[in-house]
């Protein structure tokens, strides 16, 4: 056991030397070379684009049309789900017992703190399931007032311009490193060799 995590640290140490190399080799570049830098990020960019596997999540996938397509069962087995949720959270479901034999409070704060939270989802769970009753309704008997609904909230809730200003934020960053390569070489720079003579002091010394 010893062998194996005295192997574990020395691994550990000259990953951290080849890290901190790695950092100075950059730090050095982005100084005194910005263009070699550029250009080696957009290599990077290049062999390690995330650009397909982004446009892979942002492919729509229209549950919306399968809903609709398969309704009947879809919306009867929805309206059952929620309709007993529904049934069993107003007139079945004890939140007094759920507290005396599943979570046992040993005081009285607990006891109150209990009462306080199970009623609290009771009521979620009767508003979450009275939403699902009137859904699977308007799937049933709607189901052009579900499709226009459905999109509304597709087009509310979409992720195309947060994925636009990621873009265009990593894009400024670059620029601006190498704007001020001079400021954010040396800081890169003075951080790696401090952290270089660490290491060679800790591991080495």
């Amino acid at each position: 056991m010893e062998i194996a995590i005295e192997v574990l640290m020395d691994t550990g140490r000259i990953l951290a030397l080849v890290l901190v190399g790695f950092a100075l080799c950059i730090s050095t570049m982005i100084l005194f070379k910005p263009h070699w830098a550029s250009a080696l990020n957009r290599k990077f960019n290049t062999l390690y684009s995330n650009e397909k596997t982004v446009d892979k999540l942002n492919q729509r996938v229209s549950t919306t049309e399968v809903v609709l397509k398969n309704r009947l069962l879809v919306g009867s087995l929805f309206f059952a789900g929620s309709a007993f949720v529904f049934w069993y959270s107003l007139a079945a479901f004890d939140p007094q017992k759920f507290i005396d034999y599943v979570i046992q409070p040993g005081t009285r704060s607990g006891i109150i703190f209990s009462e306080i939270v199970m009623e609290s989802l009771q009521w979620l769970f009767v508003i979450v399931s009275l939403i699902g009753v009137l859904t699977a309704i308007t799937i049933l008997f709607r189901p052009n007032t579900f499709k226009a609904f459905s999109d509304k909230l597709d087009h509310l809730f979409s992720t195309d311009d947060t994925v636009k200003h990621l873009e265009e934020l990593h894009s400024s960053l670059d620029s601006w490193v190498i704007r001020h390569h001079v400021l954010v070489g040396g800081l890169m720079f003075a951080g790696s060799v401090f952290l270089t003579v660490v290491c060679i002091n800790e591991f080495l010394g």
